[in-house]
């Protein structure tokens, strides 16, 4: 079964717009696999979108309420400086706060060294921003902040910088100073703009003749305004970009305003000037405190879950209210008035109401936006965790379901006979809901992940139940096999099968093979197949030999369906089932000719016994004295053959030794009928022999009998194979009797030739015994007295007009004439 793909939630849309929108990096790259990576890349593409967002917001509001550029350049510049942003901060944040710089000297009315002040930390901050690019941030949010002073929402500022604060996460003070600076470098300049305009407006004509520390003393004796909505009269914006508009512009407006120092002098006398950069701190450092409280009451046991979900809407809105509290407690004591105390007039109760439920609900509607920001990116990073992990876990059962179905082919070729079938069918429902599952990942909701990786789990659990199950059966089926392959062991060494050349197989427990693990019980359960295998060939051929005997010697119906049932087998390789048919067959083999076996067995080593006794006691000596070598005869091969094969009948044997004991009566048929064959030869040869040498008259002991017997041992032995055992063993027992006295004949023709080969060194004595008394007795020749009347009686044949035998007396005496 192929492994489940992994289809990515990018795949199931149009490809030639992803790749489009992956150009441009608005969006994860489709290579990237893992959730948790790509929710990082989103979160990298959401950190450039939004700081390119901010550029465009603070260089389209700052050249808007800071006018210099006709509207068409504004827009321009903002969306310039916001592409070029989003690909490179640093350059987005440099082209959208420098182009500013003209219209903030032109409208302030700053001296240059301000002017340089300005350009020095934005270029401060840029370079800080080198190494992390969200550096740009906090001094863009304090440009922003400071621009919204000039517009009706100048209540949202003070908000906007905390929820700045609030969403650092690294919650150190000096990365808040890009935001504190750039806002005072809007906050100063223009808030001495506005209080200029209402000084010239109080004085008249006289400021016109008034010096710098006169003005001074004039500004000293007003209170001055602290965040309210600044308003004052802008110098004329261009109307084009061409250069003599450009001159004539600049020649006429720049210029340090005469009212700028008395000013700057005004509020760092009155401390303003550090104190507002001092609250701002006091309060970025309130609500990073406030913000870890809640963390530290969970951990302090104290369940405040829930309102940590939605602790930046009440951390925004405390911090708000410190900053404006304290803002407050001071106005007196600073002479300045904010627009939640406003200078008395008629309606400054319903200004300052109206004010103080403008800036809470701006606190309140930025700690919403921040929770929901911060909940759905929570989600977010929850959904990409689970998705990480469900793929994790889906690829990692994925492997494990792969690798159980490897494990359940290697169990089911390795151990025959075993139904995995419920296995198999569990592990394909399981792989088959792992893959739709990691199929469809990219589409699952928070919900369906959890339930997901819910299930995952209980099928993780399930499989492992499963594997744990299929490895015991595997256990318990080895243990089985070994102790079947000791029983067929055993079995087949009754038969007579030798067991060195069988292989040992130790016992073994199912605890044992838990041990070692399914992957070694597999190789072990292989080379248990490889024994049965070898045992199984061993016992094939031996049994196709049994039933071979059996069917030649036996029983010509004798059926070999199973040695042919097992060689198919063993043709599959399948050791263990070829054994099963083959020890059933030899077994009731056993049973029906094992008795017959042990009964030929013995009178077969019997005969050989009896044929090796006539060999040793007529046929080696018969041999010796025909001088012929003994080792190289016929009869001298036969007998150490079957010299060795009394050795191998001397102890009953299994049925297994059945052919042998056949082959060695068929040898001992064919041994002696090689003998009897070879003394009928000598026989014949030595009968032609003597016939030759003596008259026929003379019965030298002729058996005239015995050749007729030998010949019809000869046919009894050629027509064995149509006969019984009994019958088979009786002719031999009977051709051995006929060797027996045929060896002993031959042993007197060989005597009889001798004799008659003497004869002629005995007859010329028998003549000269015979002229000197006229007869001559077997006492009187130098021979034993039954060779001296033979030989007195073939002189008697011989001479048969001469002398007359005697057959009592033993003597020859002349005729008488």
């Amino acid at each position: 079964m192929s492994d489940p793909k992994i289809i990515e939630p990018d795949q199931t849309k149009d490809s030639q717009s992803a790749s489009v929108i992956e150009r441009f990096g608005l969006r994860p790259s489709r290579s990237i696999e893992d959730p948790i990576e790509r929710e990082r890349e989103y979160r990298k593409t959401l950190g450039r979108l939004l700081i390119s967002a901010l550029i465009l917001l603070t260089t389209t509001l700052l050249l808007l309420v800071i006018p210099l550029y006709p509207t068409p350049v504004i827009i321009l510049f903002g969306i310039l400086s916001a592409l070029i942003g989003f690909r490179v901060p640093i350059a987005g944040f440099l082209i959208g706060t420098l182009v500013s710089a003209p219209a903030y000297a032109y409208q302030a009315g700053i001296p240059l060294w301000w002017l340089f002040v300005y350009i020095f930390f934005i270029g401060a901050f840029a370079a800080r921003s080198v190494s992390e690019p969200r550096n740009v941030i906090s001094p863009l949010m304090g440009l922003f902040a400071g621009a919204l002073g000039l517009t009706p929402l100048y209540f949202a500022a003070i908000p906007l910088m905390l929820m700045v604060a609030l969403l650092e996460e690294r919650r150190k003070l000096f990365d808040h100073l890009g935001m504190v600076f750039m806002f005072i470098m809007i906050f100063i300049p223009f808030h001495g703009v506005a209080f200029s305009e209402n000084l010239v407006l109080t004085l008249g004509d006289q400021i016109n003749s008034m010096r710098p520390q006169q003005i001074y003393d004039a500004m000293n004796a007003l209170p001055l305004p602290l965040f309210t909505q600044i308003f004052y009269t802008p110098n004329p914006s261009l109307t084009s970009l061409d250069i003599p508009t450009l001159q004539a512009t600049f020649s006429s407006a720049f210029g340090a305003s005469e009212f700028f120092h008395p000013y700057l002098f005004l509020i760092i006398d009155r401390l303003i000037i550090l104190y507002v950069p001092i609250l701002l701190a006091l309060s970025f450092s309130f609500i990073s405190v406030v913000d870890r409280f809640w963390p530290w009451l969970v951990e302090r046991g104290i369940d405040v879950r829930k309102v940590l979900k939605y602790s930046y809407a009440p951390t925004l809105l405390v911090g708000t209210f410190l900053f404006l509290g304290a803002l407050q407690a001071t106005s007196g004591t600073l002479r300045y008035y904010t627009s939640l105390n406003p200078i008395a007039t008629e309606t400054a109760a319903l200004s300052g109401g109206v004010s103080f439920l403008a800036i809470t609900v701006s606190a309140v509607s930025f700690g919403s936006a921040m929770v929901i920001g911060s909940l759905r990116l929570r989600r977010r990073e929850e959904v990409a965790f689970l998705s990480s992990g469900l793929i994790s876990k889906g690829r990692k059962l994925a492997d494990s379901i792969a690798s159980f179905f490897t494990s359940l082919k290697l169990i089911e070729r390795s151990s025959p006979g075993i139904d995995l079938s419920t296995e198999n069918a569990s592990a394909s429902k399981y792989q088959e809901q792992v893959r739709i599952t990691l199929g469809g990942i990219g589409t699952m909701s928070y919900k369906t992940l959890r339930e997901r990786t819910t299930s995952l789990s209980q099928i993780n659990e399930e499989q492992e139940r499963i594997a744990s199950s299929t490895y015991h059966r595997l256990y318990q089926y080895q243990v089985d096999k070994v102790v079947k392959y000791q029983n067929v062991v055993s079995t087949i060494t009754r038969f007579g099968i030798e067991p060195g050349g069988l292989p040992n197989v130790n016992s073994i427990s199912v605890s044992d093979l838990a041990e070692m693990g399914h992957e070694e019980s597999l190789k072990r359960q292989e080379e248990l197949n490889i024994k049965f295998l070898k045992v199984a060939e061993i016992t094939v051929e031996f049994a196709a030999r049994l039933i071979e005997a059996i069917r030649k010697d036996f029983d010509i119906k004798s059926d070999p369906t199973a040695v042919d049932v097992a060689r198919n087998f063993l043709a599959e390789s399948a050791g263990e089932r070829a054994l099963d048919p083959i020890v059933t067959s030899i077994s009731s083999l056993s049973n029906r000719y094992l008795s017959d076996s042990h009964k030929i067995a013995s009178s077969v080593r019997k005969l050989i016994q009896r044929m090796l006794e006539i060999y040793n006691a007529h046929i080696l000596p018969l041999n010796e004295s025909l001088g012929r070598e003994a080792s190289v005869s016929k009869t001298a091969q036969v007998a150490i053959e079957l010299s060795n094969h009394v050795h191998q009948l001397e102890k009953p044997k299994g049925i297994i030794y059945l052919p042998d004991i056949m082959l060695k009566l068929e040898y001992l048929e064919i041994g002696t009928r090689s003998i009897l064959g070879e003394l009928l030869t000598l026989l014949r040869d030595f009968e032609k022999l003597n016939d030759s040498r003596v008259s026929e008259e003379f019965n030298w002991g002729k058996n005239t009998q015995l050749v007729g017997d030998i010949d019809s041992s000869l046919r009894f032995l050629d027509d064995q194979e149509a006969n019984e055992i009994d019958e088979r063993i009786d002719n031999i027992e009977y051709v051995i009797k006929t060797i027996e006295g045929a060896a002993a004949t031959l042993k007197k023709y060989i005597t009889m030739n001798e004799f008659i080969l003497n004869y002629p060194n005995m007859e010329p004595l028998i003549i000269s015994k015979l002229h000197k008394s006229g007869h001559v007795s077997a006492r009187e020749l130098p021979v034993r007295p039954r060779y001296a009347s033979q030989y007195l009686k073939l002189f008697a044949i011989n001479r048969y007009g001469e002398v007359v035998f005697d057959s009592k007396y033993s003597k020859i005496q002349r005729r008488k004439k």
